[in-house]
């Protein structure tokens, strides 16, 4: 949650956001119907090891995709049968 509120107060996403008060809104309602994990395994498998949490989040939850426009996660797909994809490739599975 603290990478998410990071991101989604970024400059780049403010065509997303008319204002701070719906990006708090977005934040508490993906608060409220998220499931908290508290991943035991360790992966080093990403180019930049900060991103290493997501993999291994993933991993731990038994995920069915990533969903990232970063680059160092994008290369990786699949990662353990694990599709990362962009939020548009993403919206394009349905």
């Amino acid at each position: 949650m603290i990478e998410f509120e990071d991101v989604i107060f970024r400059k780049k996403l403010d065509k997303y956001f008319l204002n701070d008060a719906e990006r708090l809104e977005a934040i508490n309602k993906i608060e409220e119907n998220s499931i908290i994990f508290f991943p035991k395994v360790e992966i080093n498998a990403c180019r930049d090891p900060k991103d290493n949490m997501i993999l291994e989040l993933a991993v731990e939850s038994n995920a069915s995709c990533i969903i990232s426009g970063d680059r160092d996660l994008l290369v990786l797909s699949p990662f353990n049968n694990i599709p990362i994809v962009t939020a548009v490739d993403f919206l394009g599975l349905f």
